[in-house]
């Protein structure tokens, strides 16, 4: 195959790739997405994969096809799926939660899970290293590699009514909806 037919083929793949991709994701309805409140502070300094967390609903969610009507402050419980501690050489602490499901008013579970296109559900602590660049530096960089190896890392907390976004049901799990990139 010479290059012109190369080309030419991937112009025409790329042309008609676009709308095809569109039309596959928009063929199945957006996801319930809401906005929810932590109660319980965690901190990686002392949380465990496997602890138990409460958040709260923000607003109402509008009932759909396969969501009930839920009312705004709905509590809802998930666990803490990763826990790591702060260490030494400048690791942080790392908390990842697992929003689980939603305690309806009439004491029913509905299920939640984390928004995939959100990021707030995995929390890091700061490294404190000095910068990479100061390691090359002669003399000063051996004093900064001591540092970066000696110092502790700093632990992630996650205060009480910090807010993060979770989908609504379990559609996403069974491919039934979509989130739109962010």
């Amino acid at each position: 195959m010479n290059r012109r037919t190369l080309l030419a083929t991937l112009a025409f793949a790329l042309a008609f790739q676009g709308p095809l991709a569109a039309q596959v994701v928009n063929a199945n309805p957006r996801c319930v997405q809401a906005q929810v409140a932590l109660i319980t502070r965690l901190d990686s300094s002392f949380s465990e994969a496997g602890d138990a967390f409460t958040f709260r609903t923000v607003d109402e969610i509008a009932a759909t096809g396969t969501t009930p009507a839920i009312e705004a402050g709905t509590i809802g419980f998930g666990v803490v799926a990763l826990a790591q501690h702060a260490a030494s050489s400048g690791v942080g602490g790392v908390l990842v939660l697992e929003p689980r499901f939603l305690r309806l008013a009439d004491g029913t579970r509905f299920p939640v899970m984390a928004d995939p296109s959100a990021t707030k559900h995995v929390a890091r602590g700061a490294s404190r290293d000095m910068p990479g660049v100061v390691e090359f530096v002669p003399f000063v960089g051996w004093a900064a590699s001591g540092y970066n190896a000696l110092h502790h890392g700093k632990d992630v907390t996650l205060t009480t009514g910090m807010r993060f976004r979770v989908i609504v049901g379990d559609d996403l799990a069974a491919a039934k909806c979509y989130v739109p990139p962010t």
